[in-house]
């Protein structure tokens, strides 16, 4: 059998695609990279990229993989409309196995949590919008609100909107840089039109959760299954943003710093508070995400600190980037090449025991 690792573009990941291959030699495995339009499932081929001890990843076409690590980020409408569809018709193909079916849009997630008191106090209140007026509402309950697609990654299309006095301050976040100006309710409005026609967006009071250089930042703690399809965390690392920026993702140009090193401005009281709400809700948050929304293979879970101590959960990611975690855990590297093929070989195993037990019931 093969493992399939299916990305939207050649090139993308290509440093961590290197290194699955390299263990898939030591460890016995049939690794193939593909991106959805290569797949033919009249044919049930698909082509790809097949790697080689001696040559690297060789182009060629094969059988469907049995089991396939999905890689596709859909960053675009346009990447939805066009790859979605594939993916899902490879997900409902028999004899194909996914090492995670991944999650659904950042709401349906807010929904499942906020309906469980052990996460109720970690989330910040959001609201699902799709028109200026529960926006406007919204602000007059909270005076800063921050909005984000459904949808989005990257954080990209994430605005800020400040009320002052009669006018507003609008703050968005582009990938190289962030943009600000004061606006009447009027132009708030037009701008508002424009942005929720084309991305549902979702809501949230906006928390001052910086550093005291006014960086924004966050808590990465990445989560993977192991060789026995246990969770277990892989490591940890902090993303900071520009100062005066709004979010924290790398893609915005944001930088890195390692985990042990950034707690070292907090007490050991507020560390060991922050460790402890970290923990609590790493330990329950897999299992009610699968119970909902199927199996999973990793999770990349964002923690923002406010200037209390007090930890929120800002996101839950099922196809999260890694380079957090190499570039403050470079350690760890190995581990997170082999992790889908250990992974693979735990989900063909059970496979093959689920499948003798059938057919001695029968």
């Amino acid at each position: 059998m093969t493992l399939g690792i299916m990305m939207l573009y050649p090139g993308q990941e290509e440093t961590y695609y290197n290194g699955i291959g390299k263990c898939s030699v030591n460890m016995g495995i049939s690794v193939l990279l593909f991106t959805p339009q290569g797949a033919d499932l009249s044919n049930r081929t698909v082509d790809g990229f097949r790697y080689s001890k001696d040559k690297g990843w060789v182009q060629g076409t094969s059988p469907l993989p049995s089991f396939i690590y999905d890689r596709c980020f859909y960053q675009t409408e346009s990447d939805l409309q066009t790859f979605r569809p594939i993916v899902q018709q490879l997900k409902k193909r028999p004899g194909i196995t996914f090492l995670g079916h991944g999650l659904p849009g950042k709401w349906a997630v807010y929904q499942l949590l906020f309906a469980h008191s052990a996460f109720i106090d970690k989330l910040i209140p959001t609201i699902s919008t799709s028109h200026p007026a529960s926006i406007l509402r919204f602000l007059n309950e909270h005076k800063a609100v921050l909005l984000k697609p459904v949808s989005g990654s990257c954080g990209q299309g994430i605005h800020v909107i400040e009320k002052k006095k009669e006018d507003f301050i609008l703050i968005k976040q582009y990938r190289k840089h962030t943009s600000k100006k004061a606006i009447s309710e009027h132009t708030l409005i037009k701008e508002l039109s424009s942005i929720l026609l084309s991305n549902r967006m979702i809501a949230q009071p906006f928390l001052n959760l910086q550093t005291p250089a006014h960086e924004p930042f966050d808590v990465r703690i990445l989560l993977q299954k192991n060789e026995e399809g246990r969770w277990v965390e892989r490591g940890r690392g902090i993303r900071c943003g520009k100062p005066g920026g709004i979010v924290s993702n790398l893609a915005a140009r944001g930088s890195v710093m390692v985990y042990e090193l950034f707690m070292k401005r907090y007490t050991d009281q507020q560390k060991a508070d922050i460790e402890w709400q970290l923990q609590e809700t790493v330990r329950y948050l897999p299992g009610l995400l699968e119970e909902r929304f199927g199996s999973l293979f990793e999770l990349g879970v964002d923690f923002g600190i406010d200037l209390q101590g007090k930890v929120w959960l800002l996101e839950v990611n099922s196809k999260p980037g890694h380079k957090v975690i190499v570039k403050t855990n470079p350690q760890v590297m190995p581990q997170l090449w082999e992790a889908p093929l250990r992974f693979y070989q735990y989900l063909k195993k059970k496979k093959e025991v689920d499948h003798r037990v059938t057919t001695i019931t029968h």
